[in-house]
Protein backbone atom coordinates (compact mmCIF):
# COMPACT_ATOMS: atom_id res chain seq x y z
CA UNK A 1 0.00 0.00 0.00
CA UNK A 2 1.32 3.45 -0.77
CA UNK A 3 1.81 6.12 2.19
CA UNK A 4 0.63 9.51 1.45
CA UNK A 5 3.15 12.15 3.18
CA UNK A 6 1.79 14.58 5.93
CA UNK A 7 1.90 17.65 3.94
CA UNK A 8 0.36 15.79 0.69
CA UNK A 9 -2.38 14.19 3.64
CA UNK A 10 -2.95 17.76 5.03
CA UNK A 11 -2.99 19.84 1.80
CA UNK A 12 -5.80 17.33 0.42
CA UNK A 13 -7.47 17.74 3.96
CA UNK A 14 -7.71 21.63 2.96
CA UNK A 15 -9.32 20.73 -0.48
CA UNK A 16 -12.40 18.64 1.09
CA UNK A 17 -12.79 20.62 4.25
CA UNK A 18 -13.39 24.16 2.70
CA UNK A 19 -16.77 25.77 3.90
CA UNK A 20 -18.28 27.12 0.85
CA UNK A 21 -19.84 30.68 1.16
CA UNK A 22 -23.05 31.57 -0.08
CA UNK A 23 -24.31 35.27 -0.57
CA UNK A 24 -26.97 36.46 0.87
CA UNK A 25 -29.94 38.03 -0.77
CA UNK A 26 -28.36 41.73 0.80
CA UNK A 27 -25.28 41.15 -1.33
CA UNK A 28 -27.13 40.28 -4.73
CA UNK A 29 -27.36 43.13 -6.62
CA UNK A 30 -31.01 44.62 -7.57
CA UNK A 31 -30.76 42.85 -11.41
CA UNK A 32 -29.48 39.74 -9.97
CA UNK A 33 -32.69 39.33 -7.35
CA UNK A 34 -35.14 40.85 -10.14
CA UNK A 35 -33.55 37.52 -12.26
CA UNK A 36 -33.78 35.07 -8.84
CA UNK A 37 -37.19 36.12 -7.93
CA UNK A 38 -38.11 35.46 -12.26
CA UNK A 39 -36.53 32.05 -11.91
CA UNK A 40 -38.30 31.14 -9.04
CA UNK A 41 -41.49 32.52 -10.27
CA UNK A 42 -41.23 30.43 -13.34
CA UNK A 43 -40.47 27.25 -11.47
CA UNK A 44 -43.02 27.74 -8.89
CA UNK A 45 -45.81 27.85 -12.11
CA UNK A 46 -44.52 25.19 -14.14
CA UNK A 47 -44.22 22.98 -10.62
CA UNK A 48 -48.19 23.34 -10.53
CA UNK A 49 -48.83 22.83 -13.59
CA UNK A 50 -47.16 19.35 -13.65
CA UNK A 51 -49.04 18.73 -10.58
CA UNK A 52 -52.34 19.18 -12.33
CA UNK A 53 -51.43 16.41 -15.02
CA UNK A 54 -50.65 14.27 -12.35
CA UNK A 55 -53.83 11.92 -10.74
CA UNK A 56 -53.26 11.23 -7.53
CA UNK A 57 -52.98 7.32 -7.22
CA UNK A 58 -54.12 4.41 -4.60
CA UNK A 59 -51.57 4.28 -1.80
CA UNK A 60 -49.23 1.50 -2.91
CA UNK A 61 -50.64 1.96 -6.63
CA UNK A 62 -47.30 1.71 -8.47
CA UNK A 63 -45.51 -0.69 -6.30
CA UNK A 64 -44.01 -3.32 -8.18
Amino acid sequence: MTTISRVSRTRQLVLFGQRLTVPLWSDLTQPTRVEVVRLLAHLLVAVRASNQVCVPQERGGRDE
